[in-house]
């Protein structure tokens, strides 16, 4: 082989090793977007009573169900000790239900940091049920006097909801585990105790202590923000309908 050959050759084998790296990575990037998604099954409402009975009362008054999302500064825990462990997806405040879903979501590399974090003997299964996940919701009794706002006043009220058991389901996709959560009870109507502000708040289950801090949260409604115009209505998708109309078959 002279030369010339081998030249043409080596040239020839870093454009194709030049060709598989560019297009291998953006094969990774493409299939790390696409793969982080939600699943379907977590992006459609979860039908119940307090829901159902909202919907037709909204009906019989001819107008639409009061339900609207609130974009946060950010749906990712950030802290140093919880970074990206908790994220809070597909948030949706069903004010004439006075209901709040969401979509509780957790990479595998968190269950990996759960070991260490809490020195487990093994590796928990990603079927396990790990986490203990709770509103945070913060009522405010002096809605005329802004300045007593902050949440240690005493005229602030602090309420735990708990997730209504029989509607939470699970999913996972790829790196990702999912939990469609409902919390009833959330109640927006009250002029007199003004919702401030509502947190999602995560426990490990065998470490529940809620006067502790918590393993992570998030904000998920703030007034202010409302008040800045950042609501946007949330438009039943069909598949939320087929869900509603489903459990009115029942």
């Amino acid at each position: 082989m002279n030369h010339s050959n081998g030249g043409k050759i080596f040239k020839y084998t870093m454009k194709t090793i030049g060709f598989l790296l560019v297009f291998g990575t953006i094969g990774i990037l493409l299939w790390r977007m696409f793969s982080s998604g939600d699943p379907a099954s977590m992006k459609t409402l979860d039908a119940n009573a307090a829901l159902v009975e909202a919907y037709e009362k909204a009906l019989s008054e001819d107008r639409a169900l009061d339900i609207f999302t609130q974009e946060q500064p950010t749906n990712i825990t950030t802290a140093e000790h919880n970074y990206s462990y908790f994220s809070a997806r597909n948030v949706v405040f069903v004010r004439d239900a006075k209901q709040v879903q969401l979509t509780f979501r957790y990479n595998n590399s968190t269950i990996r940091h759960l070991v260490e974090d809490y020195k487990l003997s093994k590796t928990p299964a990603r079927e396990d049920d790990l986490y203990d996940v709770t509103l945070w919701v913060v009522y405010d009794l002096t809605p005329d006097v802004k300045e007593d706002n902050e949440i240690d006043h005493e005229n602030v009220n602090k309420v735990r909801v708990h997730a209504t058991d029989s509607e939470t389901r699970a999913d996972q996709k790829s790196l990702y585990n999912y939990r469609k959560l409902v919390f009833d009870g959330v109640d927006f109507s009250n002029p007199d105790a003004p919702i401030l502000a509502i947190y999602m708040d995560v426990y490990y289950n065998e470490d529940i202590d809620y006067e502790a801090d918590p393993y992570g949260t998030l904000p998920l409604y703030q007034k202010v923000y409302e008040e800045e115009g950042v609501n946007k209505p949330y438009e039943l998708t069909k598949q939320d309908q087929k869900a509603i109309d489903a459990f009115k078959k029942e």
